[in-house]
C-alpha cells in the first residue's frame, strides 16, 4: 500500500466511526427523552393523586353530617392518572375507559 491509500483508509475509517458514534448518540438521546417523559408523567400523576386525596379529605371535613369517607389509595389513583397522561400525550384525548365527569 502506498501512502495515499493508507490515508484514504484512515479517513474512511474515521468517517464511519463518526457516523456510528452520531447514530449511537441519537438513539441514546431518544431513549433518555422517553425516560424523562415517563418520569415527568409519573411525578405529575402522583401529585394529582395526592391533591385529589387532600381535596376529598377537605370536603369531608367541611361537610357537617358526613359519617364516612372512602378514599382511594394514592398509588391506585396515580396509576390511573399516569395512564391518562400517557394517552392524552399520544392522542390528545383521554382514553375511553376514563371515568370523568365532564362539565
Amino acid at each position: 500500500m502506498d501512502g495515499q491509500s493508507v490515508w484514504l483508509v484512515v479517513l474512511a475509517s474515521a468517517g464511519v466511526a463518526a457516523m456510528i458514534s452520531a447514530a449511537a448518540t441519537f438513539v441514546n438521546s431518544m431513549v433518555e427523552r422517553k425516560a424523562r417523559q415517563r418520569e415527568l408523567f409519573l411525578s405529575k400523576a402522583v401529585d394529582l393523586a395526592v391533591a385529589r386525596s387532600e381535596m376529598a379529605l377537605a370536603l369531608w371535613k367541611a361537610t357537617p353530617d358526613a359519617a364516612t369517607l372512602t378514599v382511594q389509595d394514592d398509588i391506585v389513583s396515580a396509576e390511573a392518572y399516569f395512564e391518562w397522561l400517557e394517552q392524552l400525550w399520544k392522542d390528545g384525548k383521554l382514553p375511553p375507559n376514563a371515568k370523568v365527569e365532564r362539565l
